[in-house]
């Protein structure tokens, strides 16, 4: 058994069915040794940079909206980094507080999701940053 249509893959002669790895290899033979991919994904291609947009609440009424991708540990006192996927491709990453973190934990990846900035509210402890308060939304 020869298989057909070889040349397509760098060969010039028939090969024997017993040779087939070299099919279904994700690397193909050429006369200058193996190349990845086959003659369609070597063509110039159009790569786009990937980018992580941090969105800050800095007013009322600020949202962000997308399909959680990740929750992650944060390096700063201990709160979470969301990250979502906007659109026009746009990863957001959103910096939790502790009230965020309660209500984004009915939340699961994957699941589209609005974060909405309320206001803030007076600190109980003195000295103390006022606290965010936020809306979460899902689909």
């Amino acid at each position: 058994m020869v298989h057909k249509d070889l040349t397509d893959y760098g060969f010039k002669y028939p090969i024997p069915a017993t040779r087939s790895f070299f099919l279904c290899n994700p690397y193909e033979f050429t006369n200058g040794g193996y190349k990845m991919g086959d003659k369609e994904s070597n063509k110039k291609k159009d790569w786009k940079k990937v980018e992580d947009t941090i969105f800050k609440f800095e007013k009322e009424g600020d949202s962000v909206e997308g399909i959680l991708q990740s929750v992650e540990e944060g390096k700063n006192y201990g709160n979470k980094v969301y990250k979502l996927k906007g659109d026009n491709d746009v990863t957001y990453v959103v910096f939790s507080t502790t009230v965020m973190e309660s209500q984004m934990m009915a939340v699961k990846i994957g699941d589209a999701v609005k974060i909405k900035f309320v206001g803030e509210k007076e600190n109980e402890k003195k000295g103390q940053n006022p606290i965010k308060i936020f809306e979460i939304f899902t689909l």
